[in-house]
């Protein structure tokens, strides 16, 4: 008789299970809202990240046609470069005809300055030969 009380007092009454089973389904239910409140979040935070991710890309295109446009204005500012360096050889060019025109008009100056010299001394050197001529004795008027 002494065993079967000790079966019997380990054995489950009905009441027990029950409760138990209220208690697990109601730590279950829990679960349940705690799990159904995660999926919420994680919907609301992927939505958020989606429109990050809607305006990167936005933002990604907008990039792509800045490089795009900064692309032809360097394709221009080559080409302007390139029109720059031709314009600065065509300069050297025109300078060195410059510096040859300036050399000739320097070179016509000193004559005319000699020329100039000669035509004011002339009338001095004309008068000194008049003076010699008289004094060999042949005057010339």
């Amino acid at each position: 008789m002494v065993a079967t009380n000790l079966e019997v007092h380990n054995l489950m009454t009905i009441d027990d299970f029950m409760s138990f089973k209220n208690n697990d389904f109601k730590h279950l239910q829990q679960d349940f809202k705690h799990l159904q409140q995660d999926v919420a979040s994680l919907k609301h935070e992927s939505m958020h990240y989606n429109d990050e991710i809607s305006g990167l890309k936005s933002d990604v295109q907008l990039l792509k046609g800045s490089v795009t446009e900064l692309q032809v204005d360097v394709r221009y500012l080559k080409r302007d470069v390139s029109d720059l360096k031709q314009d600065v050889q065509e300069l050297k060019l025109d300078m060195a005809e410059v510096k040859v025109g300036l050399k000739t008009i320097v070179a016509d100056m000193r004559f005319f300055k000699w020329l100039i010299g000669v035509s004011v001394a002339l009338p001095s050197i004309i008068w000194m030969v008049q003076q010699l001529c008289r004094l060999i004795g042949c005057p010339i008027d």
